[in-house]
């Protein structure tokens, strides 16, 4: 089974494929998240006020501001990663999906 994260990741880049967000979680005085791992954390219960915090942190980290924490080493952490890496680079969120899933093809159809 999937990670809710991966599943929700893979939702927000089919509703936004070409969005590019700043590599921020959250911008100060935001009330939406900005980045994708930042809206995946408040779709699976976390807050935009929580996020401001944990600029920095990887997904493991702020995902422990959902009822959906992330075992480190894993395979979903890795292509979470993978994607924030992308992204945080300038890419859309479609293509920081469609290449977490060259590097993690275990991932792929999840």
């Amino acid at each position: 089974m999937t990670h809710p994260a991966v599943t929700v990741v893979r939702l927000l880049a089919e509703e936004q494929p070409d969005r590019i967000s700043k590599c921020l979680y959250v911008r100060k005085g935001a009330v939406t998240p900005e980045c994708i791992i930042g809206n995946c954390v408040v779709d699976l219960g976390g807050t935009t006020e929580s996020l401001g915090g944990y600029e920095g942190s990887g997904p493991a980290t702020v995902l422990r501001l959902t009822k959906f924490p992330i075992e480190l080493g894993s395979s979903a952490v890795e292509w979470l990663e993978e994607v924030q890496r992308t992204q945080d680079n300038g890419s859309t969120w479609g293509t920081a999906v469609k290449d977490a899933d060259l590097l993690y093809p275990e991932m792929r159809n999840l």
